[in-house]
């Protein structure tokens, strides 16, 4: 197939009020130029140049910052449309697709004080995985109103798993490694391997993946090389890259000797290919959804492998695989240029600007030296963590790479050193003591009591990969130290929790009292269901009583209440809490507060911030529905 020069985007990533960043993939080197026009007007008021990286034969990214041309800023709740040429020649106007509402352009805003505040927000999106694609929702509420711009979304917050690498679909994996190769120019050698991995069979990398300590549950299709997470993020992006035609199933299983098995796989194969389909025909409304709105990202486990950095064992054992440290570094730069440049360039562009295009252009299998650099530089990465400019400003949180660990089988804590953590992004973000705050964390803080309890009971019985227990208060600990540190440095007034990660929706309401020196701490906890991996079906948890100490107090909503005694000899903090959690009601298609199915979360903050309306966006084959709860917000 021959590659379009636009292979993905443009994305705008981060956005305010003095630089607005467009993120492309192209096919060619160059230089790529990115002008910014008030909408009404057509005046040019911004424009920015950057050169491409290359980072394979026709693989070269660009992050173009555009800055006001007259003045400090750019103007505020006011439509603005941009262009993007590569060598002087448009290629967005070769897509009329990536435009709204009879624009010739695709179109942002920046939002100003006045409510209200449009935010989106989901993860966990699985090609493969069952039902509708969620993030498409997205591109239907910005159709509805791209010129009302109180009702259009202002930003969007993926948190988290927006590749499988570690389970990739038996269909696209021809195609995968196909364009991998097209994109880098090469089969690239692993230590360890005696086969490039390209050669290797539809899911056959069961044994590629134990060599490199790896514990994902679907290991067959495991990502290994930078070409295969590069080629899978452009496929999840635009469906231009995939292929007009699927192989029949009985044409790329292997001929086994377990013909039992071999039927088995012929199956499953089948079953991905439908999921997948869903997946192409939703692909031009989330391209044109993430041309048109600020999009701010982080990484879960999935982009990298199931499991990453689970416990002190995980991390040692893959460390010390010389394949293992190879494909986390691999992920980590694709991630790198795919998510986390994006969402703060001036944060994360040293030292990976000038390494990877010196990596990926040099003859490494060669470079042992290169080779360890490469490796070192991602594994010794302190963190990823950022403050996105909104207002409420987002501290949007790495709880990856900089987890913390008392054994070396236990859980671990998902923020090693929550006091620093949070003081560094504050002052990055100059954030001031008791202002609201936006908290995104890949998996919920304040989690669905009767689930969690579950796992921390049956994890001992069955081991922490297997569960996949890696909620915050799995490490009490941990979990402690996060809302002491919040209550302590910043005491906001109140705080709005993004999450996913456990593929069901659900809304608390949750106080903390910490010492009596410390102010109570509101957070909500806004947790969205996967954007596609329907999976586990919470609904029959909903009305669990006794059991989880969960009653109901008087109105129509479930609470869950219990204070917890502490042993001196195992804490260091104060050896007694309380915490008020209220699990919220939904109007909408369902009376349950928990929802299973698919969903992209859209937050409004409105009457000068003090209410906050979270819905639910479900997106079914009878059509769009929606479920909401509401907040009322403290002073």
């Amino acid at each position: 197939m021959k590659l379009p020069l636009l292979l993905a985007g443009p994305i705008i990533r981060r956005a305010d009020y003095r630089r607005i960043c467009i993120w492309v993939a192209v096919r060619q080197a160059g230089t790529v130029r990115a002008d910014l026009f008030h909408a009404d007007t057509g005046k040019k008021i911004g424009s920015g140049r950057t050169a491409t990286l290359p980072l394979g034969d026709r693989l070269h990214i660009a992050l173009v910052p555009i800055t006001p041309e007259d003045g400090d800023t750019f103007p505020r709740d006011v439509l603005l449309t941009y262009e993007v040429l590569h060598n002087g020649k448009s290629i967005v106007r070769d897509h009329p697709d990536l435009t709204y509402d009879g624009l010739a352009l695709p179109s942002l805003f920046l939002p100003g004080d006045r409510p209200p505040l449009q935010i989106l927000h989901g993860s966990c999106r699985k090609l493969h995985g069952e039902g509708e694609d969620c993030l498409a929702a997205a591109d239907t509420l910005i159709a509805r109103h791209p010129r009302d711009l109180k009702r259009r979304p202002s930003v969007l917050f993926l948190s988290g798993d927006q590749i499988y690498a570690d389970d990739v679909a038996g269909p696209l994996m021809p195609r995968l490694t196909a364009l991998a190769r097209q994109l880098t120019g090469w089969h690239e050698p692993l230590p360890g391997l005696d086969t490039p991995p390209s050669f290797l069979p539809i899911y056959g990398r069961d044994a590629a993946t134990g060599l490199a300590g790896f514990t994902s549950s679907h290991p067959s299709n495991h990502l290994l090389t930078f070409g295969e997470y590069a080629a899978l993020y452009l496929l999840a992006w635009n469906g231009e890259l995939w292929p007009d035609e699927w192989p029949a199933s009985e044409k790329v299983i292997p001929l086994l000797p377990d013909g039992g098995h071999r039927i088995a796989l012929q199956k499953k194969y089948d079953k991905e290919l439908a999921h997948l389909q869903r997946t192409r025909a939703a692909l031009p409304a989330i391209r044109r959804a993430l041309a048109n709105i600020p999009t701010y990202m982080t990484f879960d486990d999935h982009e990298i492998t199931d499991d990453w950095n689970i416990t002190a064992l995980w991390h040692d054992r893959v460390s010390r695989s010389p394949l293992g440290r190879r494909v986390i570094a691999n992920a980590l730069a694709a991630y790198w240029a795919f998510q986390g440049y994006g969402n703060d360039p001036d944060r994360f562009q040293a030292p990976y600007a000038d390494l990877l295009p010196t990596y990926f252009t040099a003859k490494r299998s060669a470079d042992h030296d290169l080779q360890a650099r490469f490796e070192q530089t991602f594994w010794s990465r302190a963190s990823f963590s950022y403050h996105a400019p909104t207002r409420p400003v987002a501290f949007v949180l790495d709880t990856r790479s900089t987890r913390r660990y008392d054994s070396p089988e236990g859980p671990s804590r998902l923020l090693g050193d929550p006091d620093a953590h949070l003081a560094d992004l504050a002052a990055r973000a100059g954030y001031r003591r008791g202002d609201p705050l936006l908290l995104i964390s890949p998996t919920p803080i304040c989690g669905y009591e009767p689930v969690e309890r579950l796992q921390s009971l049956i994890a001992p019985l069955i081991g922490p990969h297997r569960l996949d227990d890696e909620a915050w208060r799995s490490n009490l600990n941990g979990y402690l130290d996060l809302l002491l540190a919040l209550s302590r440095q910043l005491a906001p007034r109140w705080t709005a929790v993004l999450s996913g990660d456990v593929h069901y929706a659900f809304n608390l309401d949750y106080t903390f009292h910490g010492p009596d020196a410390l102010p109570p701490l509101h957070l909500l906890q806004l947790t969205g269901g996967a954007l596609k991996n329907t999976g586990f079906k919470p609904r029959f948890l909903a009305g669990t009583s006794t059991a989880f100490s969960l009653f109901n107090d008087g109105t129509e909503r479930s609470s869950i209440r219990f204070q917890t005694d502490l042993p001196d000899a195992a804490w260091t903090l104060p050896t007694r809490w309380t915490e008020t959690k209220t699990l919220l009601p939904l109007d909408g298609p369902t009376t349950s507060p928990l929802i299973g199915d698919n969903t992209l979360g859209w937050i409004t903050l409105e009457r000068g911030h003090r209410r906050l309306i979270h819905r639910l966006l479900l997106r079914t084959e009878d059509g769009d529905q929606m479920a909401t709860a509401r907040f009322e917000l403290p002073k």
